[in-house]
């Protein structure tokens, strides 16, 4: 089966992609939501965290791990390479390198959480691929993740967001970097306009998979195929029902 790992629960934006294109496929999800959010947590807490749920994910089941949450990503990714060489924990961090560089955008404006921006994975992803942009502009938004798992309305929101003034930056696209901001897309538009591109991770990253699995039969031969999903949680909170199993 694939585990599908992330902070929180309530959208599952990651996974929905994910069932959109391996429609078939049974999926594990686990979200840390005793811990949500991640955004305003240190890199040694992440860090814990991350690898606390990716053993459990390994004792139970598990074959290959989307991790979904891109905090936990920046924070793990070296350690992870070490303690899991022969498993397959796959971020998304890669996908939205590629697109950036596919379409030849030079000025990214990327909204993340504190942590997120402060790993500096953005630019050393990009310098991994020796793709040098002109101006790199990161906003932290710890914020959002919380409102919209809270269910926020979207003039909450929208003001929050015009209190940032986007469209006083200089940039050619948007990186939507944490799962949950995608949700936000049409507020966005709203005060920066829809003439400018989004760049989701999660769409990208969901989209690529159909074609890692195709590359590593050995993972594929591994994968069953009865269109189910699982939740898991480490707090039930307000997700609560009769599917979630808490941890």
């Amino acid at each position: 089966m694939i585990w599908v790992f992330d902070s929180g629960m309530w959208w599952l934006v990651t996974l929905w992609y994910l069932k959109l294109f391996l429609p078939n496929n049974d999926f594990l999800y686990l979200g840390d939501t005793a811990y949500m959010p991640y955004g305003d947590k240190s890199s040694s807490f992440l860090e814990t965290r991350t690898f606390s749920c990716l053993h459990w994910m390994f004792e139970n089941w598990c074959k290959i791990v989307i991790l979904a949450c891109n905090t936990a990503s920046a924070h793990s990714i070296r350690k992870r390479q070490t303690m899991y060489p022969f498993k397959k924990v796959l971020s998304i961090t890669l996908p939205w390198v590629e697109a950036i560089i596919d379409s030849k955008y030079k000025k990214p404006l990327l909204i993340a959480t504190k942590s997120t921006v402060t790993s500096g994975i953005y630019e050393k992803a990009l310098l991994r691929l020796w793709y040098k942009v002109d101006s790199f502009i990161s906003i932290q938004w710890n914020w959002l993740a919380s409102l919209i798992e809270k269910w926020a309305n979207e003039l909450e929101i929208i003001k929050k967001i015009e209190s940032y003034s986007l469209q006083n930056f200089d940039y050619d696209c948007i990186v939507l970097w944490c799962t949950h901001y995608p949700l936000i897309i049409d507020s966005l538009k709203k005060i920066v306009g829809d003439d400018i591109d989004y760049i989701d991770p999660s769409f990208k990253a969901s989209e690529k998979l159909p074609l890692y699995l195709e590359k590593h039969k050995e993972l594929w031969i591994t994968l069953s195929w009865n269109k189910t999903v699982t939740y898991y949680v480490t707090w039930i909170g307000y997700w609560y029902n009769e599917n979630v199993v808490v941890i």
